[in-house]
């Protein structure tokens, strides 16, 4: 053999044998860490359904909206924001209904919406956005919500990011 040819073969030999020590070194991924399993990324998966809204008034300078959201996830999570898309409205908050307290001769408490704080989804349940419960409040509206339309909004979460759906606005 030649000692071009040796030269060439060791030359191949030595480059694959970095090839391989380097690419092991890194797990495959660059990171130097290895690969995470299935049972290492628990993300819960958040489904939106059945999602509606109305506007408070014939003016309609505010509007609700209301759905289902169901977390088929292993781990809780929380609905942290929402955002309105297409410059639908100035911005979006998370509201509760509490009873307010109920005046002499009332026949009954008045209802106050109220911003809030995160609403927890645990792991495996479905909570409802509703009328007299927790909703989203869509404040500014920059335009009038037509009945049998649909709108975009963009919710967030904890731990599973953002989650868009669209909504259709129905009457009172």
């Amino acid at each position: 053999m030649s000692v071009k040819k040796r030269t060439f073969r060791s030359l191949l030999a030595a480059g694959l044998a970095l090839l391989i020590v380097f690419t092991g070194c890194r797990g495959g991924r660059g990171s130097g860490a290895p690969s995470p399993t299935a049972t290492e990324r628990r993300v819960p998966v958040i489904t939106l359904s059945g999602a509606w809204g109305k506007s408070d008034s014939p003016e309609g300078s505010s509007a609700f909206v209301y759905m289902e959201i169901t977390n088929n996830g292993t781990d809780d999570d929380e609905l942290v924001s929402a955002s309105p898309l297409f410059d639908l409205a100035e911005r979006a908050e998370l509201h509760e209904t509490v009873a307010g307290r109920q005046a002499q001769g009332e026949a009954s408490a008045p209802v106050e919406m109220r911003p809030t704080g995160a609403i927890k989804i645990p792991a495996g349940s479905t909570v409802k956005l509703e009328p007299g419960g927790p909703h989203i409040a869509l404040v500014g509206l920059k335009r009038k919500l037509e009945v049998g339309s649909s709108y975009a909004i963009e919710l967030r979460f904890a731990k599973s990011g953002a989650v868009s759906t669209n909504f259709e606005v129905r009457s009172g």
